[in-house]
């Protein structure tokens, strides 16, 4: 990746500053050579920012910043080397003996001697790069450039950065939308009844960022779609793919099982099984290569009765050589949509709207009317002062006229206008395949490895590299994921952004699963490099050759054959991450990697980690997850005083180390396992809960097994004033033969929990597997008064909630298999307070096997008329309570609930009086309900498998209804007047899914009995296992798969 020089060189000069204030240059007789290197440096600074923003296109200018470049990854690796030597030096001098060691003099000259040669050389190196006429002729700096943007400097904190709209702006996409359906389910006209088993392609063509995707996304989610083929599939191709993996991906899409199938023959034969027979829409997104579909997919897809392919692609080439017929070409946004997405995305009020409209206007031309570039500029602008002088500023910018890649100007302008720090972390992520999920925590820890961040303040560099993430998202570079909305836990990069990533990276040779490539490349050195889905890897001789030995990142994800011995000839190495590989054991001489910071293993069939594993003196972060041959951690483990992170998820682990209270610098530890310690061995059977003691900066912390721990423990955690997110958990253990644990092991676990009193910075709990029956009291308010997610999983004996009501903050609740809870009543919302749960948001309830009785009446001695209950709450889930008999009545006041699910309540027989309940409830599985109503502002209703269903009245809104019942043999009562009510109150109609049995699909067939309640209907989608029925009333469409049945 090419690394932001500007970033660099001032990271660079930091860590120089560090060796002189922590003594090590004195040490090593280098404080001199230091001093000039930093002072040097510092003068560079000043002007290397300016140079990467003018790139000139000159070789001569390339040239200069590439040995700059060189230079400075130079300096860097002299930086840990001195503080590898120079701290084993000075430890060494204060550990020895009063007698003269010849040999260890001897060894600290021979040291100072190497280290002292090699920043001369370096120096020698800087100072020619400094006497560069080009570099001389950048030393003047215009003071205002240097000044300008320095606001965008300062990171903005998670509080600050809103969820994305994800709403889609413009007429000019509900129009293309409705033209594209209504062209897919009329381009059978043409085909004639002779022609069943027909496939036909319709092809939307586009340039990157424009909304292929997007109104392919529409048109996949039409209601009428969805009546008229009842098997979809979606499947993302992009520029490289495998072939199996693709045809494996549509069998799954299908609905079907590929076992242990794994040659393209053997997979193919299954797809065309798996869709034989069936109508099916299938959409190809962001094709590159017709091939996908014409020698891959088609033959296979053939054989289903009748079909619609989809493709998305930037080639119009790509749509004849499918056999394309009908051609989309996506239209570039209108002036006044653009205006909307750009006003939108830059979240302006509505005196802003009209002031700042000429000038968005302008910015939305020089967007090219593309949604994507429109986005990005909003997220810069979201980041600017709302003043017309700022937008002008925006508007004029010299970066609109970038000439190098695809939508260049506004992508170009906003990549120009992030901080320094901001745009390494954009270049990283080039290092990834397209359509790759990126986690939050696997980004920031890489960030922090590659030396993007540095520790500021009170701030550690894990909760600044956060800021970093979410930062990225406010300027709508990262995407959240939809199914992570809540917490933005997971994101999504548009692939043309990862694409312009590349081309800024290209020059250090940033590579992605082509080893051919990589052996060839003469360009520039590799830095990094990403190996993904190989059968076989050799390291190319220009990796791992002497003079070229300076790759700093290497991923191998899914690779069955790979040298591990290879991994130390890569000395500079400092990520290494191995995910599903083929390897049983790591080399002893990983120890020396001297440089490595992070060191991830997961999924790979390694049984133990070397004790060499101490020697690595920068080691930060060691994941070792869903190894399940691990059982051990090694010895020498706790002297890696550099740990920020020890991650031991999903391993069978059990054997540590004896003193993890000496990892001083640990921030996470997910696993720490307790045992009964031990006083005589270096190795004991899981860690006392003393241990954590002296560990204070932790912000995030795991405890397993629980109920291993003595009951004289001390308050271990009250002590954390920096822990963010706590997980304690106790084994699940079978509870088939009732209770496994005895009544001592119950009081023991109760008393040990009440000693885990955390402190009130607490923002995250989980609590797994507690097996007491009472949960411990610093579980209300004025304990836990900061934690906004809250869940409690496994928590089978427990006979009542704690009060979490008046938790001031919670946002998030989700509680699952509690299974003596019979009731819940007062006890759960707590007493005071103007309000019971008063910022919750999602409620999620499940597994409760024995849950009766839900009330939601505040206890006499507090209750108020003007107590507010669930005022926040959006979303509400029940699933899997069979036993609980009704909904609480005050649950109408949740006045913002927007969505309602219920699912295996067989014991509820009605649910009504909901006014405020205004977007979807989904019911499935409750086989005594009888009546819904009152329900006067949902939008949507799914019923699925409720035979009891009798009455449904008052969905005054209801616009689509979803009823699967394959039992069901005539049209209940309650659809039948739903039908007439909806045709009589609503403009548009009610729409109808409909899974049944096949004598009712018969019935409702044109002319058959209870045509007359179908065709009152807007549209209707009905399906049995052997055929469906598809009619719309405007514009009249009508067909089906039946034999012998009229279609028009």
């Amino acid at each position: 990746m090419a690394m932001v020089l500007s970033a660099f060189v001032s990271a660079c000069a930091s860590k120089l500053a560090g060796l002189i204030a922590d003594r090590i240059a004195a040490g090593l007789g280098v404080e001199d050579d230091v001093r000039t290197m930093q002072r040097r440096m510092e003068r560079v600074a000043g002007v290397v920012a300016d140079a990467e923003r003018r790139r000139r296109p000159t070789s001569e200018h390339d040239t200069w910043l590439d040995e700059l470049r060189d230079f400075l990854y130079d300096a860097d690796d002299i930086v840990d080397l001195c503080r590898c030597r120079g701290g084993r030096l000075l430890s060494e001098r204060r550990a020895r003996s009063r007698s003269l060691n010849l040999v260890a003099s001897v060894q600290k000259l021979h040291a100072r001697f190497e280290i002292g040669a090699q920043i001369r050389r370096l120096n020698g190196r800087f100072e020619e790069i400094c006497k560069d006429r080009l570099f001389l002729s950048l030393a003047v700096v215009d003071d205002s450039k240097a000044e300008d943007g320095s606001s965008a400097g300062r990171v903005r904190t998670r509080a600050s950065t809103p969820l994305l709209d994800t709403n889609v702006v413009g007429k000019e996409i509900k129009s293309a939308t409705e033209a594209l359906v209504e062209t897919i389910m009329r381009v059978d006209d043409g085909l004639g009844g002779e022609e069943g088993g027909v496939t036909v392609a319709v092809v939307v063509v586009g340039m990157g960022g424009i909304g292929k995707t997007t109104l392919a996304q529409r048109v996949f989610n039409s209601r009428r779609i969805a009546g008229g083929f009842p098997l979809k599939a979606w499947l993302c191709v992009s520029r490289e793919y495998s072939e199996t993996d693709m045809v494996k991906e549509a069998i799954r899409c299908c609905g079907g099982d590929y076992g242990r199938a794994e040659t393209l023959a053997e997979l193919q034969l299954i797809l065309r099984s798996t869709v034989s027979g069936k109508h099916f829409f299938l959409v190809l997104d962001d094709v590159w290569d017709a091939g996908v579909w014409t020698s891959l997919l088609r033959l296979p897809f053939h054989g289903a009765a009748t079909g619609r392919v989809l493709v998305t692609t930037r080639d119009q080439s790509v749509a004849v050589r499918v056999g394309a017929r009908h051609i989309h070409q996506v239209k570039h946004l209108g002036v006044e949509s653009g205006w909307e997405l750009l006003h939108m995305t830059a979240h302006l009020d509505g005196d802003e709207i009209q002031s700042l409209r000429d000038i968005g206007m302008g910015i939305v031309a020089k967007c090219g009317f593309l949604p994507l570039s429109i986005k990005v500029i909003g997220g810069l602008l979201m980041t600017k002062s709302r003043s017309r002088a700022e937008w002008e500023r925006v508007l004029g910018s010299d970066a609109w006229s970038m000439a190098d890649v695809e939508i260049k100007g506004a992508i170009f302008l906003s990549y120009e206008d992030l901080p320094s720090h901001l745009k390494q972390c954009f270049l990283y992520f080039s290092l990834f395949p397209a359509d790759f999920v990126y986690y939050r925590c696997h980004l920031c820890r890489q960030w922090i490895a590659e030396g993007f961040v540095a520790a500021s303040g009170e701030f550690t560099m894990e909760e600044i590299a956060e800021q970093y993430y979410y930062d990225l998202i406010t300027r709508s570079i990262l995407q959240p994921h939809p199914d992570y909305l809540a917490d933005q836990s997971r994101c999504t990069v548009h692939d043309v952004l990862r694409s312009f990533a590349q081309h800024l990276s290209k020059r250090e040779n940033h590579l992605c699963g082509d080893l051919q490539t990589v052996g060839s490349s003469s360009l520039v050195k590799l830095r990094r490099l990403c190996l993904t889905n190989l059968e076989e890897v050799m390291l190319p001789c220009n990796v791992v050759s002497y003079d070229q030995k300076c790759l700093r990142t290497l991923f191998l994800v899914g690779i069955q054959k790979f040298d591990t011995k290879l991994i130390v000839r890569l000395s500079n190495l400092r990520t290494l991450l191995l995910i599903d590989c083929n390897i049983n054991k790591l080399p002893d001489s990983i120890g020396d990697l001297m440089h490595l910071r992070y060191l991830g293993l997961e999924s790979v069939n390694i049984s133990a980690l070397p004790e060499s594993i101490s020697h690595l003196r920068n080691l930060q972060f060691l994941n070792v997850k869903r190894c399940t041959l691990l059982t051990a951690l090694p010895r020498t483990l706790t002297r890696i005083g550099s740990l920020r992170r020890l991650g031991i998820e999903e391993t069978p682990i059990r054997l540590v180390p004896r003193g993890i209270g000496r990892l001083h610098s640990l921030v996470d530890l997910q696993g720490f396992i307790v045992g009964s310690g031990s006083d005589s061995s270096k190795m004991q059977q899981g860690w006392i809960l003393k241990e954590l003691d002296s560990l204070s900066q932790l912000r995030w912390l795991r405890i397993d097994n629980l109920e291993r721990a003595t009951i004289d423990i001390a308050a271990t955690l009250i002590t954390k004033r920096h822990l963010k997110r706590l997980e304690l958990s106790c084994t699940v253990k079978s509870v088939t033969d009732g209770n496994p644990w005895d009544e001592m092991e119950v009081a023991k676990t109760e008393a040990i929990f009440e000693k885990l009193h955390p402190a009130n910075c607490l923002e995250d709990l989980l609590i797994r597997g507690f097996f007491g029956r009472q949960f411990p009291a610093w579980m209300e308010s004025s304990s836990l008064c900061s934690v906004t997610w809250l869940k409690l999983v496994d928590c089978k004996f427990s006979v009542k909630f704690p009060p979490l009501g008046q938790l001031p903050h919670l946002t998030f609740l989700k509680i699952v298999r509690a299974d003596s809870i019979v009731t819940v009543g007062s006890e759960f919302y707590g007493q005071g307070g103007a309000s019971t749960f008063p910022k919750l948001e999602f409620l999620w309830i499940g597994k409760m096997p024995n849950w009766e009785d839900w009330s939601l009446q505040i206890a006499q001695a507090t209750c108020s008329s003007l107590v507010q209950l669930f005022p926040c709450l959006r979303q509400l889930e029940l699933k899997d309570c069979p036993k609980l008999r009704a909904l609480p009545e005050q649950l109408k006041h949740a006045t913002k609930m927007q969505k309602l699910l219920i699912q295996g309540a067989d014991a509820l027989k009605k649910i009504e009086n909901l006014p405020e309940l205004s977007g979807s409830l989904h019911i499935n599985g409750s086989r005594s309900l009888a009546s819904i109503s009152d329900l006067y502002q949902i939008r949507e209703l799914y019923v699925s498998d409720c035979p009891e269903l009798q009455f449904v009245n008052n969905l005054n809104a209801l616009k689509w209804l979803y009823l699967e019942d394959e039992t069901m043999e005539l049209v209940p009562m309650w659809l039948s007047r739903l039908a007439e009510r909806g045709e009589n109150h609503s403009e548009d109609g009610l729409e109808l899914e409909l899974h049944c049995s096949t004598a009712m699909l018969d019935r409702c067939l044109m002319g058959n009995q209870d045509w007359t309640v179908i065709e009152q209907f807007t549209s209707v989608a009905a399906y049995c296992k052997e055929a469906y029925m598809c009619y719309s009333r405007h514009p009249v469409s009508y067909h089906t798969s039946k034999a012998g049945s009229n279609s028009k």
